[in-house]
């Protein structure tokens, strides 16, 4: 076989094991005017960048938003957090069965009705002032989302293959670029009154009258902590305005569901014809893919709470710490997701020219560097800490979850349908979970538990990482050892 340029290589059908002979190396663009197959699954690809631009629209507006469903459903922080919490729950759940789903069901009827179910559930989401409608609210729109979003992430490694890793840098990039435009259109429909009164009493005072008057101490200190300090119940209630804002985004997210009913009416080769690069992986001993998995999964465990710790908490944070008004901690959560969408965005060229196991590593020794000034700025309480290391966060954080993935599919084992429902089912767990723990310490102890939060899950990413990469050599070595044998015999 002629291998000048290396433009060239060998592949092998997954379903009779035959070599197939590539063809010449083509421009994008002229495949795209030649190929009909190749047109199909570029077109389903942007139609699934839509969606996940919606998805990150809907998911960022959850945190500038929760102190305003907090005044919406009359609670306090630590109970409003119990949303993020329901919303998790739901989302767990579909990832959950996400895999069995999209394998019983045509894949675009589930991206249609999913993405219209989203679009109904956010226009009803501010209109529902008692706690447990709204409970119930975000645990169906996390079963929404959590279909979406593994369906998204189901169909780029079906339609791509090991060829994924730009088309899913490319996804997520998206989903940033809907999550960074989404709290500046929140920020001026948010209330901006904090709800005081004339007669409140001292903090001291407040807590020990509350304690000795309430059988929950952590109920008590969750109202300091939202700087309401002791109020008459019939003045902290102020009327909210983001029923225009959620209006908007069930809009665009109904628009991006109605594109799926286009692969509907025109179907191409909805099953495109796959190759994989031989696997150097392949026959694994069953407690090494065993053990790879459980390290794997612990791994976008950790990304996810690391994620929705600044996602969830950084308006809460910023609020508390800084007194700054919340649409000032909504621009500090769209900056986070500028950088965000600016990195997924240059990893879709990096991740064609250096392998994912060195760029994934490289990212999480900046976070765990860019969490230790963090922390250090807001001990100081210097607010351009805020400006200046929670963007390089976003940032570094952009590519984990998408590499993660797609190092999975190149060196590890073949990603399917039901592995990327177990990895997004662990992931999930950590977004039901952060909202819990870290709610729990912030409203009990300190808002500062924010930015320990965020520098002790860096380092735990640090040690897993080394732990996947010496696997990953492992891995590398007993595959080249068992291909030696083969052509020794």
């Amino acid at each position: 076989m002629d291998d000048k340029n290396g433009s060239k290589r060998k592949v092998i059908d997954e379903h009779n094991g035959s070599r197939i002979q590539p063809q010449e190396k083509v421009s994008f663009f002229d495949r795209l005017k030649k190929d009909v197959v190749f047109r199909h699954k570029v077109s389903l690809s942007v139609a699934l960048f839509c969606m996940f631009a919606c998805l990150g629209w809907n998911v960022s507006q959850l945190g500038p938003a929760l102190l305003d469903l907090q005044i919406i459903t009359t609670t306090r922080l630590d109970e409003a957090s119990y949303f993020l919490t329901a919303f998790s729950l739901g989302f767990l759940v579909a990832v959950s069965v996400a895999g069995w789903i999209f394998r019983k069901i045509n894949r675009i009827i589930v991206l249609t009705v999913s993405t219209v179910c989203i679009a109904i559930v956010t226009v009803v989401t501010p209109w529902c002032r008692y706690f447990g409608l709204m409970i119930v609210v975000f645990v169906v729109r996390g079963l929404t989302h959590g279909v979406a979003d593994a369906g998204g992430n189901i169909n780029i490694l079906k339609i791509w293959g090991t060829d994924s890793g730009p088309y899913m840098q490319a996804l997520h990039f998206s989903f940033a670029i809907g999550a960074v435009i989404s709290p500046l259109a929140m920020a001026p429909f948010l209330n901006s009154q904090i709800p005081h009164d004339d007669s409140k009493m001292t903090q001291e005072e407040c807590l020990r009258n509350s304690t000795m008057n309430s059988t929950n101490n952590f109920n008590s200190s969750a109202d300091i902590f939202m700087k309401v300090d002791c109020y008459h119940q019939e003045v902290i209630h102020k009327d909210s305005n983001i029923h225009g804002a959620f209006v908007i985004s069930a809009g665009i997210t109904l628009v991006s569901g109605l594109l799926f009913s286009y692969f509907l009416f025109h179907k191409t080769n909805s099953n495109v014809e796959q190759t994989q690069t031989c696997r150097l992986s392949s026959n694994l001993p069953k407690s090494m893919r065993l053990t790879t998995i459980g390290i794997v999964c612990i791994t976008f465990f950790c990304v996810q709470v690391l994620e929705k710790s600044i996602v969830f908490y950084l308006t809460a944070f910023t609020v508390e710490h800084f007194a700054w008004p919340k649409a000032l901690g909504s621009y500090a959560t769209s900056a986070f997701w500028a950088s965000h969408a600016f990195g997924r965005f240059t990893a879709i060229g990096i991740t064609k020219r250096f392998r994912i196991r060195y760029i994934f590593g490289l990212y999480i020794f900046m976070h765990c560097v860019c969490s230790v000034c963090l922390l250090i700025t807001n001990l100081l309480k210097l607010e351009i800490g805020i400006w200046i290391f929670i963007p390089i966060s976003g940032f570094c954080q952009s590519i984990l979850f998408p590499s993660l993935m797609c190092w999975t599919e190149q060196d590890f084992f073949k990603v399917s349908g039901k592995m990327v429902s177990l990895f997004m089912l662990t992931g999930s767990s950590g977004s039901m979970l952060t909202p819990i723990f870290l709610g729990y310490l912030i409203d009990l102890y300190s808002p500062m538990w924010f930015s320990y939060a965020v520098l002790i899950f860096s380092i735990c990413l640090i040690i897993i990482y080394i732990v996947l990469f010496i696997l990953a050599r492992k891995i590398e070595s007993h595959g080249k050892e068992n291909e030696l044998f083969i052509n020794v015999s």
